[in-house]
C-alpha cells in the first residue's frame, strides 16, 4: 500500500504504508473504538463549554471555539 498527503497545492511523493488495517477490515470498527475512546473523552460535552465531538462509525470530528489561537 501506498499513499500520498495533498493541501491546497502541496503533494507530498507517495510513500509506503507498513502498518495500520486496510480500508474494509472487519477489525476497523473495533480498533477505532479501542484507539478513539479517549480522545472523544477530552471534549467537555457541556454546550456551555463550547466544545463538540462527534462520531459515526470510523469518523471524528472535534469543534472547539475560542476567542484566538
Amino acid at each position: 500500500r501506498s499513499m500520498s498527503l495533498i493541501f491546497d497545492d502541496f503533494q507530498l511523493e507517495s510513500f509506503q504504508v507498513k502498518g495500520g488495517i486496510n480500508q474494509g477490515c472487519p477489525l476497523s470498527p473495533l480498533a477505532f473504538i479501542f484507539y478513539n475512546t479517549d480522545l472523544l473523552r477530552v471534549t467537555d460535552p457541556r454546550p456551555c463549554k463550547e466544545e463538540l465531538s462527534l462520531e459515526f462509525i470510523d469518523n471524528i470530528a472535534l469543534i472547539a471555539k475560542g476567542e484566538s489561537y
